[in-house]
């Protein structure tokens, strides 16, 4: 499943860091584009130092499993959308 296709469209814009948790609830996938985004995450929620959670792929190319890590952004001042569609 594509980051894309976990965000419906149109997804919803929640803004640039710091970011307006009141529009997010826990549990609510956010990705960091609104039509074509190249990463998505969980929302864990503000309390946490690290507001979002993911795992980037299942695996990489030497197959190397992935565990989920937190993320506080992804990358600098990225805008962060909510999923429409979830």
């Amino acid at each position: 499943m594509s980051a894309k296709s976990l965000m419906g469209n149109p997804a919803v814009i929640v803004g640039q860091p710091p970011y307006d948790f009141s529009k997010i609830v826990l549990g609510e996938i956010v990705g960091w584009a609104d039509t074509s985004p190249e990463h998505v995450a969980i929302y864990v929620g503000k309390a946490e130092p690290k507001p979002f959670i993911d795992v980037r792929s299942p695996k990489d190319a030497d197959g190397v499993v992935y565990k989920p890590r937190n993320l506080t952004q992804w990358e600098s001042k990225r805008t962060v959308y909510k999923s429409a569609k979830y």
